[in-house]
């Protein structure tokens, strides 16, 4: 009994030691992105009950072939030192460090700053907080880190969903069977109409033929046409009588101007 009452008491004196521990945390711990995507990890100073923090120094490293660190903004009161081994991001090596006083001091959980991380490419990573070279100093510049934090990330791209196929409606299928049969229908009356076009044409020319066939005269033979110029240059008997006529009248007229004409002289 002795010894469970004695266990029950060291248990009882080290669990609020561990409980109020000071601590450097990262929120989120675990983040799923795809290649190109960002996200804000939050840093946060956690001192234990009754110390004051004056000082925070963060020294992590991270996943350089899958996670790059775009910036760090500290929290509004940190005043941070820009030495060299007290800032710095390299993304080659894949380590960050971050220095900042507080003058105001620490005495509750508060923002220590926000890293923005962008994912590369797929697969994980990891950004740790090394507690070794991390700091949480207090007034009299004693370290009361005792615990570091650390966050995992999954970096994948999603798979594309396959597009769903169009459902046909049967009225549209309908619609469509009878746009096409229409379509057709006027694709052979467009080819009939140049055959028709053609048989009244064929038929025009046989009737023109056969009128101007019956319009014209029949040929004459060319023993007709001398015999028809031959009776047209004799004269006939009664002919010859008149003109022999006029021919004695023309005389005795002419004479009988002479006459007319000497008597006057």
């Amino acid at each position: 009994m002795k010894k469970i009452f004695y266990t029950l008491i060291a248990l009882g004196l080290f669990l609020p030691t561990a409980a109020f521990a000071a601590t450097l945390s990262l929120s989120p711990d675990e983040v799923t992105l795809k290649p190109g995507e960002v996200v804000n990890v939050t840093v946060y100073v956690n001192p234990s009950a009754g110390e004051s923090i004056t000082v925070a120094k963060l020294s992590a490293e991270f996943s350089a072939d899958t996670l790059e660190v775009l910036s760090f903004i500290p929290e509004s009161g940190w005043i941070m030192m820009p030495t060299a081994d007290s800032d710095l991001i390299d993304n080659t090596a894949g380590k960050i460090v971050k220095t900042g006083g507080y003058p105001a001091r620490v005495t509750s959980p508060m923002k220590f700053g926000i890293l923005t991380i962008k994912a590369k490419a797929d697969g994980s990573g990891i950004l740790m907080i090394k507690k070794d070279d991390s700091m949480l100093l207090d007034s009299t510049n004693a370290n009361k880190l005792s615990a570091a934090d650390s966050a995992q990330f999954t970096i994948k791209t999603p798979v594309p969903k396959p597009k769903p196929k169009p459902q046909v409606k049967p009225s549209a299928a309908k619609n469509e069977q009878t746009e096409t049969s229409t379509v057709e229908k006027v694709q052979n009356q467009t080819v009939s109409e140049p055959e028709e076009e053609q048989g009244a044409i064929a038929t025009t020319t046989e009737e023109v033929s056969e009128t101007v066939s019956s319009s014209t005269p029949p040929a004459i033979d060319a023993s007709q046409q001398k015999a028809a110029v031959k009776d047209a240059t004799e004269w006939s008997p009664a002919q010859k009588t008149i003109a022999v006529g006029a021919g004695i009248i023309l005389v005795l007229l002419i004479g009988f101007m002479l006459l007319k004409r000497k008597r006057v002289i």
